[in-house]
């Protein structure tokens, strides 16, 4: 007889059948070929970290291995662990989910049904979940649809979908369900694929916003430190973002701060800013990358599990730093969205991009209450200045797993949390900074100044600040790229055209984001909190980041779950009880139909960009 319950990690090794008898036959199992595919992972193709450190690879050969591992289906691992380790292998993480999810024939070693088919075995055990990972074989089998066009030369106005273009976002079909409890229940968090146009530019961004944060809580605590048992307070800010105010008052005797974040918003409590996913969980592309692979793949990175086989499929240290860093740069150097305006549309789209911002006679004639004067551009800022378009891609620290007893929880969250005292790379980025702008001559005299307060001492630092070379600083030992590369017929054509840099070399990124948290109240709500990528920071079910809009009108569904089948469902769909877009969303209803068919004309010509090939 089959167990009712499949061997878990925990408890597999106490089983009647010795551990060397199930890893044999598991062993036989996992011989199944490949047939005539290849491996994503192929060795031509591999990325070494350190020779990429070394400036071996020319970014066309890294962008090219970022773009085979994001397109081309992974293979399993196979007995002889020569496939790249797709999936897990018997009583791995999520084999018991697996068998809920697919209850039908699991032999248990030894039976006569695995003793006669050791073959087909591997294959009785449904290697999906889909209800908590394990998906799909490839990025691109989600991160595909962007939108319909006319193609060019065809006589009529019949559209089809465009093609050829990874990193879209995806249908409802391609949702992915985030459940720790399945089966327990069906369903806990729904997420969406969405696109991945201009991450590196998003990522830059954060960094830059989580330097000015922190280095302002750090300046309140400098001059808290000169002022024993008096409060000091700052308005945290950031390219034109508001994120409330930061208060600490110093114990002298016990040297120690006592910080106060209770008027902090729109992020959480450590002053990071997460700009990826719907809730604002991850604040690097390659944190998220490396545990995308692990949740929808079980393809697990030597930088998260070191070389311990932790899913049980027979191969160990299935994706290597410099694999994790040579798709890392894929994504993030995926071309920005554009605007495209039909022939015909230019009044109604520029009326709806004046009553996005609340600059047209038809909001303003409304009146709209205090907080929605601005309307959707209240959160969805048109764009914000980049200071700096380097992206740094960090290399990793170890991950100091040894054993299977340190293994990551499979079942917890699509993302798997670093320990609180690991600092994510955008704190690696302030700690490599604030030591050098504190000591600078101009923030010194401002801080020894009579009378000298947090606002004071920082308007002395900020043009300090800006005027640090980023890259410079950050070069050892991490792999940094220009977000301006400039167009170049050896490089993929998915990374141009890049936004045009100013005459300072900064860049406006029309991103339609402040990338800031907000309440979006009930109707929208999880049913669970989402932890984010450090432990004991998870954010609560009404709160997410305010999305990005460059590229809406190509990425519908819409909304985190993809419930909203049009942009008028996705904009009513604000309104809510606890939502901070509510007076917004009321002033839209207000409006006349064809002031409303205008706003969503404007969203429209937000577009994600065909390939250069098929224009």
């Amino acid at each position: 007889m089959k167990p009712l319950f499949p061997p878990s990690r925990d408890t597999r090794r106490s089983c009647g059948t010795s551990a060397a008898v199930i890893l044999g036959l598991v062993a036989g199992v996992l011989a199944v070929p490949a047939a005539a595919q290849d491996n994503a992972f192929a060795p031509e193709l591999r990325i070494d970290q350190d020779a990429l450190l070394s400036g071996d690879y020319p970014l066309s050969k890294v962008l090219e291995s970022g773009q085979q591992y994001f397109n081309v289906p992974f293979t399993p691992a196979g007995a002889d662990a020569s496939g790249d380790g797709l999936g897990e292998g018997h009583g791995g993480p999520r084999s018991f989910q697996r068998h809920a999810f697919w209850p039908y024939p699991w032999p248990a070693p030894m039976t006569d049904l695995a003793m006669t088919d050791a073959e087909l075995n591997y294959l009785y055990e449904f290697p999906f979940v889909k209800l908590n990972g394990l998906g799909a074989t490839s990025c691109f089998d989600c991160h595909s649809s962007i939108g319909t066009y006319t193609p060019p030369n065809q006589s009529g106005p019949g559209m089809v979908r465009k093609p050829g273009t990874p990193g879209g976002a995806g249908g409802f079909s391609t949702n992915a369900f985030v459940n720790s409890e399945y089966p327990a229940r069906a369903v806990m968090l729904v997420r969406n694929p969405p696109h991945i146009f201009g991450t590196g530019y998003t990522n830059a961004l954060g960094i830059e916003m989580t330097t000015d944060l922190r280095a302002q809580a750090e300046v309140a605590r400098l001059v808290a430190q000169n002022t024993p048992g008096t409060a000091q307070s700052i308005a945290l800010m950031s390219k034109g973002v508001d994120f409330g105010t930061f208060s600490t008052t110093y114990d002298a005797s016990a040297q120690t701060f006592a910080d106060d974040t209770s008027a902090v918003s729109g992020v959480s409590g450590d002053l990071v800013i997460r700009p990826f996913q719907w809730k604002g969980i991850a604040s690097s592309v390659r944190h998220f990358v490396r545990d995308a692979l692990d949740f929808h793949f079980s393809l697990q990175a030597v930088e998260k599990v070191d070389s311990v086989d932790c899913d049980l499929d027979g191969k160990s240290a299935e994706v290597s730093v410099g694999s994790v860093s040579a798709l890392t740069a894929y994504v993030a150097m995926t071309r920005p969205p554009t605007q495209e305006i039909p022939t015909g549309q230019e009044m109604a789209v520029a009326n709806g991009e004046a009553i996005f911002k609340g600059s047209a006679a038809s909001v303003v004639a409304l009146n709209p209450p205090a907080g929605a004067e601005a309307m959707c551009a209240t959160c969805h800022v048109p764009k914000m200045p980049l200071d700096k378009a380097t992206l740094t891609i960090f290399t990793p620290p170890d991950a100091g797993v040894t054993a299977e007893s340190q293994c990551p929880d499979e079942t917890a969250s699509l993302i798997n949390a670093l320990p609180p005292d690991v600092p994510v790379e955008s704190l690696v980025v302030f700690e490599a900074l604030f030591p050098q702008v504190v000591s600078d001559a101009r923030v010194q005299a401002a801080l020894g100044a009579a009378g000298a307060t947090p606002a004071s001492v920082w308007q002395a630092m900020e043009p300090v600040l800006d005027m640090l070379e980023v890259g410079d600083l950050l070069a050892a030992g991490n792999y940094q790229i220009d977000l301006s590369v400039a167009e170049d017929p050896s490089l993929l054509p998915h990374l141009f055209p890049r936004l045009a840099a100013n005459a300072d070399g900064s860049v406006d990124v029309p991103l339609y984001s402040d990338l800031r948290q907000h309440n979006m109240g009930a109707a929208l709500q999880d049913p669970a909190s989402q932890g984010s990528d450090v432990a004991g920071i998870a954010i609560a079910p009404p709160i997410f980041v305010t999305r990005v809009l460059w590229g809406v009108g190509d990425s519908g569904p819409w909304m985190h779950d993809g419930r909203a089948r049009t942009l008028t469902e996705a904009i009513l769909l604000h309104r809510s009880e606890g939502s901070e877009a509510s007076d917004v969303i009321n002033v839209f209803s207000q409006l006349q139909a064809p002031d409303q068919a205008d706003l969503i004309a404007f969203l429209e010509s937000l577009r994600l960009p065909l390939p250069q090939t098929a224009q």
